[in-house]
């Protein structure tokens, strides 16, 4: 004896058209800088930290500027809030402090413009404090920063030793004070923190 059953239909494949599927992708980039030096040692030639009569020459923070800006300092930097920080040690000799009535340290403040060319000036007056903001800048190529001698300020004699790097407030000055002779070095430090 035989039985019929009726077939069972299959499905019909819906899945023969173009197909796709969308799938989100994201990271983050956060904010880079750098800054380098052509030359990081700058000899200032000739007499140029004193006068004719032994004091601190009033042009002392021109010629800082003038030996940074030859020494081709470049950055870049791709946050839009980038912290940047300017400071410098005063020029000393034989580890600073004083010898009888002449100093061994002539304090003096440098600026550096804007690199973003939308905000103010950094300046060393503050001390190693974190001072503007800038925004981007150097989408292309490192900007060649250019250096000023801050105005306002007067070299003057000053006791601080090499490894002192504040606010020119908090240095100890002699106004009026003659610098013993010597080879004179200072430090002059640029840092950048990115934010975005």
């Amino acid at each position: 004896m035989t039985i019929s059953v009726p077939a069972f239909a299959q499905a019909a494949d819906t899945n023969t058209g173009l197909q796709s599927a969308s799938v989100v992708v994201s990271a983050t980039n956060p904010a880079k800088c750098d800054v380098t030096a052509t030359n990081t040692a700058v000899v200032l030639v000739g007499d140029v930290l004193t006068d004719a009569n032994g004091f601190p020459a009033a042009d002392v923070s021109a010629k800082v500027a003038e030996g940074l800006n030859a020494a081709l300092v470049n950055a870049w930097c791709t946050g839009a809030n980038n912290g940047f920080v300017l400071s410098r040690t005063a020029f000393t000799t034989d580890g600073g402090g004083s010898a009888g009535d002449f100093q061994k340290g002539i304090l003096y403040d440098v600026g550096v413009k804007d690199p973003s060319g939308v905000g103010g000036n950094e300046n060393t007056e503050d001390g190693p404090t974190l001072g503007l903001t800038y925004g981007r800048f150097g989408a292309t190529a490192a900007k060649t920063l250019q250096f000023v001698s801050f105005p306002g300020t007067t070299p003057i004699a000053t006791s601080a030793p090499a490894s002192a790097n504040g606010a020119t407030s908090s240095f100890t000055t002699f106004a009026g004070t003659r610098v013993i002779a010597g080879t004179y070095s200072s430090t002059v430090t640029i840092a950048i923190t990115p934010g975005v």
